[in-house]
């Protein structure tokens, strides 16, 4: 049944190759420009749309600040026209990555998004999500209206599919996890093995020490057909911009290293 509701999710537009994967679609964009006080405050409704919003003007010296990190990690410092954000391209042990800052492209996400991928060409049918357990929790409570149960007739294959992933599928258990993390975040993937490879004591500390750390921030991380997301709600501080850079290279970093294990 997993690798069918994957099948499906192509569908859903989160499938799509760099560098067109992490670009919001233009009604997306449109409809959500919120400034960084929503960004940081806003931790209700998290599925709920938002009236539009003068955005965030970044200025000179912060954009300077943004490229003197990228820099430091090897990335490809673009900003994008009319404001709307930066992209950094670069690669994480020879794969191509991707970040970009820039409006929400999911509802779950108020205010300002990071979004990112790397192409780390890993077996396609290894599955794993990472997301923490506050809009695991919202997202499931606001499906409740959508659906009775947790068919494939009953699940709308439109939606994303990290979505349908918080509703669908049970969590895995990470043994060696402290309880703070076990609070805080949820793991779900088509093998305990692969999760539990993955989320290893260096990841899990960084998920836990984020700048003005907040269990409310949305967190998505995933693996999926080979390839390493991560969507966030984000707030132009170069603090945390450099500890996604952190996270996200350590995240597939630990892929690749257990690639071998992800093939048997």
């Amino acid at each position: 049944m997993f690798n069918k509701i994957k099948d499906g999710f192509v569908r859903s537009g989160f499938a799509a190759l760099l560098p067109g994967a992490l670009a919001p679609s233009p009604a997306t964009a449109a409809a959500d420009a919120p400034d960084e006080a929503e960004a940081e405050s806003s931790n209700s409704a998290p599925l709920a749309r938002t009236e539009p919003r003068k955005p965030k003007i970044l200025t000179a010296e912060h954009l300077g600040q943004v490229q003197w990190i990228a820099q430091a990690y090897a990335y490809k410092f673009t900003e994008r026209e009319g404001n709307k954000g930066y992209t950094l391209d670069g690669h994480i042990n020879g794969k191509l990555s991707k970040f970009e800052r820039g409006y929400p492209s999911r509802n779950y996400i108020r205010g300002i998004e990071l979004r990112a991928c790397a192409e780390l060409d890993l077996p396609p049918d290894v599955a794993f999500l990472l997301v923490n357990r506050t809009l695991k929790m919202d997202v499931h409570h606001q499906a409740q209206s959508g659906f009775a149960d947790s068919t494939m007739a009953s699940v709308d294959i439109q939606q994303p599919e990290e979505v349908l992933w918080m509703n669908l599928f049970s969590e895995v258990r990470i043994p060696h996890a402290p309880a703070r993390f076990a609070a805080d975040y949820a793991v779900l993937a088509e093998e305990e093995q692969h999760a539990q490879l993955i989320c290893q004591p260096e990841l899990m500390q960084l998920l836990l020490t984020w700048p003005r750390y907040d269990a409310n921030r949305a967190v998505v991380l995933m693996l999926v057909r080979g390839k390493l997301y991560l969507r966030m709600r984000f707030i132009d501080d170069t603090f945390l911009l450099e500890h996604a850079l952190q996270t996200f290279q350590t995240a597939a970093q630990l892929a690749l290293q257990h690639a071998d294990a992800f093939k048997r």
